[in-house]
């Protein structure tokens, strides 16, 4: 159920010549026109046009123009993380035991939570970074979530620079197969293969520090 939600919404840009990126998380719930079907929820504007009225919403919204699509599916996030070999982000909690969500990771079928982590450094593997990507700390016994799907999005940002570090830093020509196939297999995208090329040259110039989220 809600399978075709598009639960995280982000836009990326890219400054090639200052060499300076954004990365902006849209609210999941933000409530939208959606050209020809009233008002809804903007996670379910793709389900009424795919990404083409996705797309018009955002640009109806935010006044910004979009250039280059991606529909990523959920497993691609989980493989570039294992393809690149775990990745490590800073938990940072305004409560002193950390962060806690005691929802159930269906998607593996196990027993834990989506997340348990005390504040400092976190390493994850493609499982554990998929499970934080999905935790709101609005299940009951839930801490560190203080603004629920904002907080959520704040890692979801943590974890892709993590992933974009590690990924133009890295000269293991297998890891980037790995990535390529990651992608490759969960990935929709309007980027042509040169257009490609040219966005992860531009990418690898540009630093951790020279980007706003």
């Amino acid at each position: 159920g809600g399978a075709n939600l598009t639960d995280s919404i982000m836009v990326l840009s890219m400054d090639t010549r200052k060499k300076t990126a954004m990365m902006l998380s849209v609210p999941r719930d933000m409530w939208v026109s959606v050209p020809g079907h009233g008002h809804s929820k903007i996670n379910a504007a793709y389900t009424y046009g795919g990404m083409n009225t996705l797309k018009q919403v955002i640009e109806d919204n935010l006044d910004i123009p979009v250039h280059y699509t991606a529909l990523v599916n959920y497993t691609a996030f989980k493989d570039l993380v294992n393809a690149v070999g775990g990745i490590t982000i800073t938990i940072e909690s305004p409560d002193k035991r950390g962060i806690y969500d005691p929802s159930l990771d269906w998607t593996s079928r196990n027993c834990c939570a989506l997340a348990k982590y005390p504040n400092g450094p976190a390493t994850l593997n493609g499982q554990q970074a998929l499970n934080l990507a999905r935790a709101r700390g609005d299940a009951y016994g839930a801490y560190g979530y203080p603004q629920a799907d904002f907080t959520r999005t704040e890692y979801q940002r943590k974890m892709l620079l993590a992933i974009f570090d590690k990924t133009v830093n890295t000269k293991n020509p297998i890891k980037l197969t790995n990535v390529v196939d990651a992608v490759a297999n969960n990935v929709t995208t309007d980027v042509q293969t040169k257009e490609l090329q040219s966005m992860y040259s531009y990418a690898k110039e540009i630093s951790l520090t020279s980007i706003d989220s």
